[in-house]
């Protein structure tokens, strides 16, 4: 029987606008944007790697990405770029995860993020629902590193038995069943099929 859910927030909770907000960056870097390394899904070069680790500031992110930018581009408009990579939470799934805390499940969020975005995030949400957050640009390790699942399992003891991961990237579910141990979903729908 589950007890606990460990979710993602991106792509599982938050909607992404990828899209968006490639296409914003590309206004604002003009000819130098294969220089910021992105593709079209919104994987990056090694800075956006560490700033997703926590390991570069936002400061320091904001002033490279600027660097590449069109004269004229403001560190308000880069950040403004950056954040639209997330499309907001659907009162939908907001309203499903207050139903599971109600019913009694243990909360957990396990997201890559970095500080533009979660600062975003908690602008908009309250994120108090979750019993505890754990997020990539604190703990400097990014899905789908083993030692990040490693690390959660370790500090909240839990039974694997008991514990659902929901992520929508393959990658990082089969990291976590084959480091911990924990069931996996893809999405919410796929959750509560499971429950």
């Amino acid at each position: 029987m589950i007890h606990n859910i460990i979710l993602d927030m991106g792509g599982v909770l938050m909607q992404h606008n990828i899209p968006g907000c490639i296409a914003r960056l590309k206004e604002l870097t003009g000819d130098n944007f294969p220089r910021l390394g992105m593709d079209d899904k919104g994987e990056g070069t090694e800075l956006m790697e560490l700033f997703e680790k926590g390991l570069v500031s936002l400061d320091d992110f904001l002033t490279q990405v600027l660097a590449l930018c069109v004269p004229g581009t403001t560190r308000e408009q880069v950040l403004e770029a950056w954040v639209t990579i997330h499309a907001g939470i659907p009162q939908e799934r907001l309203n499903y995860v207050h139903q599971l805390k109600e019913q009694g499940y243990k909360l957990y969020l396990l997201s890559n993020n970095n500080d533009a975005c979660w600062q975003d995030i908690l602008n908009h949400y309250d994120m108090s629902v979750f019993d505890e957050l754990f997020l990539s640009h604190w703990l400097h390790i990014i899905k789908p590193d083993p030692a990040l699942f490693e690390y959660v399992q370790s500090h909240l003891q839990l039974n694997p038995d008991e514990t659902v991961f929901v992520d929508d990237l393959e990658a990082n579910r089969l990291a976590a069943e084959q480091s911990v141990g924990w069931h996996t979903a893809s999405s919410l729908d796929e959750l509560k099929r499971l429950l």
